[in-house]
């Protein structure tokens, strides 16, 4: 089997396989997936010291931001990781001295990432936080990770491996919206086919190169399976666990929002994030109420700003009322009020005060 080499890096495919290459640049959605199942290794083994932490960071790690290295990381990092890539999703077994960082809002916001991994701790142990709690992964503990909610992760030095799901492939298993990372993880310990998924991913990780391409394309296959077939028998327990009906959802979503008005950020990704569901949920909650998100804001804003007009008088300023109802530009606020009133805010100020 030949691979092509640069430094830290080798591949096993060819241009006719996948047109991108980790030499060249980092992958983006637009690459897409290769035409067949294949093979990347990535070692800080022959990186310069001092580089080795932010060459791995900035090589490995998407959908999360490694923090910045320390001077003991800057001395002492070292890692390794073998992948497995197809179209249908990723295996990647790797071993790495301590890391940490976050997947936070702003990456939530930006990238839109779909990436759901599933995975098991080799050695070490593994700390992942977000709002919905916490979960400890130790030895021969399954763990759950999605891109679509910020989070923590801080790994001390340890071995691992992990799929990568697709997340169509998810919320089919699971029957509904994928739930937070945390109950996940929880709620994957008590499958009874948990052992296998561990014996399987365990097993793989260790002899992944001892495999041809058509072996490891079949064993990605099944062990996908093998990994969706746990989801599903989780199902039941996360539907009765996960997220509140669709009525109390948009009641803790109106109630987020009246607390919230002032703070232009907010949208349905900050609100689905804080009540711990996803955006096709809240889209669903409002649609069940004739409303959408943005238009429940929109509108909830501008009622606040007549009200605010009315009654303190006539010397408030239009620009700061337009910034303490969450409007970043005053001129989008007057057009706004126009367009819902029919008239300019200046003609409202002080009409009951």
């Amino acid at each position: 089997m030949s691979y092509n080499r640069h430094p830290g890096i080798s591949w096993d495919w060819t241009p006719e396989t996948w047109a991108w290459s980790p030499d060249r640049e980092r992958w983006r959605p637009e690459h897409g997936a290769p035409g067949e199942c294949v093979h990347l290794e990535v070692t800080t083994e022959g990186i310069e010291t001092t580089d080795a932490y932010d060459f791995w960071r900035e090589t490995v790690f998407y959908n999360f931001c490694a923090d910045p290295p320390d001077s003991d990381t800057d001395i002492e990092f070292k890692a390794r990781a073998d992948a497995l890539i197809a179209a249908r999703g990723e295996f990647y077994a790797y071993e790495s001295d301590a890391i940490s960082g976050a997947r936070t809002h702003r990456q939530v916001r930006s990238d839109d990432a779909e990436g759901i991994d599933l995975g098991l701790v080799l050695a070490g142990e593994r700390r992942h936080r977000e709002s919905a709690g916490e979960h400890m992964a130790q030895v021969g503990t399954l763990f759950f990770y999605d891109a679509a909610h910020s989070s923590q992760v801080r790994w001390s030095p340890h071995r691992g491996a992990h799929l990568s799901l697709r997340r169509e492939e998810v919320v089919a298993a699971i029957g509904g919206d994928v739930p937070s990372a945390t109950l996940v993880s929880k709620a994957l310990a008590d499958s009874a086919l948990a052992p296998f998924l561990r014996a399987q991913l365990e097993l793989f990780s260790r002899r992944i190169h001892l495999l041809s391409n058509v072996e490891r394309a079949l064993l990605l296959d099944s062990t996908i399976d093998l990994a969706l077939s746990v989801l599903r028998s989780v199902a039941g327990p996360l539907a009765g666990s996960a997220t509140p009906r669709r009525n109390n959802l948009f009641v803790a979503a109106k109630t987020l929002i009246a607390r919230r008005l002032t703070d232009p950020d907010l949208d349905a990704v900050a609100i689905a994030e804080r009540l711990g569901c996803s955006r096709a949920t809240l889209y669903r909650a409002f649609a069940d109420q004739g409303l959408t998100v943005s238009e429940y804001i929109r509108e909830e804003r501008l009622q606040r700003a007549m009200n605010s007009l009315r009654m303190i008088g006539r010397k408030v300023q239009i620009a700061q009322l337009a910034q303490e109802v969450g409007f970043r530009d005053p001129s989008n606020f007057g057009r706004a009020f126009r367009q819902r009133f029919g008239v300019n805010p200046s003609a409202v100020r002080g009409t009951f005060a």
